[in-house]
């Protein structure tokens, strides 16, 4: 065999054999880059254990499921808050740290959805009871992993309309409307202007 020939044919051998093991990396960086059913079970342990602590008076075991740094960012109705420390200061100020005080939460988790591999969107509706800040509502919250644990680094809280206001509820519950008296016009009747006599009537619209 002539040793050129078998040079060329080692050197396709090679070729191919990198070819192949580029794809094969190729292909393996692609799945570890999807958010995966374990990555979805992993968020939602984490809201889960945000509501078990915070319905045992657990405080601090409820911010546990927050980004602890200044980038975390909080809002609730046309409010909103920066940081983990002014997160913590305004729900301790506003719930305390005890069962009596916080009450007791329960939300469900309308749908959950990765945002590449380290990332994930949460949509849920939450109800707090046995409280005077008790309410319900909606909330969207972020999560990023961060060393192989996932953080909120995003939440936005909302109440339902007709609801006194509170922290959790996202401040933005309102009592129901009061009615304005309507006037003459919008019930059917328009003034009619003072005859001779000097006495006012009102005649029906048709």
């Amino acid at each position: 065999m002539n040793p050129k020939s078998r040079y060329r044919g080692s050197g396709l051998g090679l070729g191919l054999a990198g070819a192949m093991l580029l794809g094969s990396c190729t292909q393996s960086a692609s799945i570890v880059a999807q958010f995966s059913a374990a990555d979805d079970a992993s968020v939602r342990a984490v809201l889960h254990d945000q509501r078990d602590a915070w319905n045992r008076g657990d405080i601090e075991g409820f911010l546990a499921g927050y980004e602890r740094s200044d980038d975390l960012i909080f809002t609730s109705g046309a409010t909103v808050r920066r940081g983990f420390e002014e997160t913590r200061t305004k729900f301790r100020a506003k719930y305390g740290d005890e069962p009596q005080s916080m009450g007791t939460l329960a939300f469900d988790l309308l749908d959950v959805r990765g945002v590449g591999a380290d990332g994930a969107v949460v949509l849920g509706r939450w109800a707090l009871t046995e409280t005077p800040q008790a309410g319900s509502g909606i909330f969207s919250v972020i999560l990023e992993r961060q060393e192989e644990t996932w953080r909120v680094i995003h939440d936005h809280t909302s109440a339902s309309e007709q609801q006194g206001g509170g922290e959790h509820d996202g401040g933005v519950g309102r009592q129901p409307r009061q009615k304005e008296p309507m006037k003459a016009q919008e019930v059917g009747v328009e003034p009619v202007e003072h005859e001779a006599g000097g006495h006012e009537h009102e005649r029906e619209v048709r």
